[in-house]
């Protein structure tokens, strides 16, 4: 009986308070789109990339004063030395011709006088059949077959800058070239030849025929109208263009004379009295070349010049660069040539 009455009571008290409802808080915050999902890999958060600082602005810079180039051996000013310019190639050569005053920076009149003792060429290689050579304004003046390793060219007279308008390097083939080197030197004055002072003239010769190698007089040009070609090995005299009685006493400097060749390559060479002063290598295309004559004195050892030539070629323009040798002689007009 107590136990009915107990559970009524407790009923009753039910009825009496009513259920309890919990009051809701509001929705719950998402969780954060890093934080890691049940089942994927974890990576770490991004970093958010700096903002770029500000590089600081140096200004104008300084105002720089040009140097000029410094050049030890200027022919003139008393200055002497040796110098070296060197080309490097560093590549395989093939049937190539170098240019070597143009290429190593040589300014005629700066270096005017100043003397080429040689031409080095450092090679790594050349195929059996290459030839490397030394031209002087146009002429071949020697050759190599096959180097292998460094060598050295030198020309057979002294080759005085200004007198050699042109130096090259010819490859006939193919070679593997390094470097090619210009070897200078200059004099106190610069030249061979010391510089005239403000009386160059002396006064008569005391030998009247002779000149005197020390004494640099006036050089002038005799032109002679040649126009001649000639085939395979020919002889070709130049005594019907050029009267060597009528410019007795004077000295021959050099010979020059435009070529072309018919054939792929062809050859002049030039005699004074048979003695034979240098070869010119002729290509088929139309060209200045020159001769350089020493010690040779028209009357004394100089009445016949005379053209050898070996292909198919023509030769034109040809003229006789002359020095008075201080004979006080008045210099005559050159002579109209004679009608062949």
């Amino acid at each position: 009986m107590a136990l009915k009455h107990l559970l009524f009571f407790a009923i009753s008290m039910t009825l009496m308070a009513g259920p309890q409802v919990v009051k809701a808080q509001g929705p719950l915050p998402l969780p954060d789109e890093d934080l890691p999902v049940p089942g994927e890999p974890t990576q770490p958060a991004p970093r958010p990339n700096p903002a770029p600082k500000p590089r600081p602005n140096p200004g104008k810079p300084p105002a720089t004063t040009p140097v000029p180039p410094s050049y030890p051996n200027q022919p003139g000013n008393g200055n002497y030395g040796t110098e070296q310019k060197v080309i490097y190639v560093q590549r395989r050569v093939m049937n190539e011709r170098f240019n070597l005053f143009a290429l190593a920076g040589v300014n005629h009149q700066r270096y005017q006088g100043c003397i080429v003792d040689s031409v080095s060429v450092n090679v790594m290689g050349s195929d059996i059949r290459t030839q490397i050579g030394l031209l002087i304004n146009g002429n071949v003046d020697q050759w190599v077959n096959s180097p292998q390793r460094y060598f050295e060219f030198r020309p057979r007279y002294q080759a005085i800058i200004g007198q050699v308008r042109m130096m090259e390097v010819d490859v006939r083939g193919m070679s593997d070239i390094q470097t090619i080197a210009l070897n200078i030197r200059c004099n106190g004055n610069g030249g061979q030849y010391p510089n005239p002072g403000p009386n160059p003239n002396p006064g008569p010769n005391p030998n009247p025929g002779y000149c005197d190698p020390n004494q640099q007089g006036q050089v002038f040009p005799v032109q002679l109208n040649v126009w001649q070609r000639l085939v395979g090995n020919a002889r070709f005299e130049l005594s019907p263009y050029f009267n060597w009685q009528q410019y007795r006493g004077y000295r021959l400097r050099s010979v020059r004379f435009d070529a072309v060749s018919f054939m792929n390559v062809s050859y002049v060479d030039f005699a004074v009295n048979g003695v034979f002063l240098g070869r010119s290598q002729v290509g088929p295309w139309n060209q200045a070349y020159e001769l350089f004559a020493q010690n040779v004195v028209i009357g004394q050892n100089a009445q016949n010049f005379t053209f050898f030539t070996q292909g198919d070629l023509e030769i034109r323009n040809v003229t006789l660069f002359l020095e008075d040798c201080g004979n006080n002689q008045p210099v005559p007009p050159p002579q109209p040539p004679r009608p062949r």
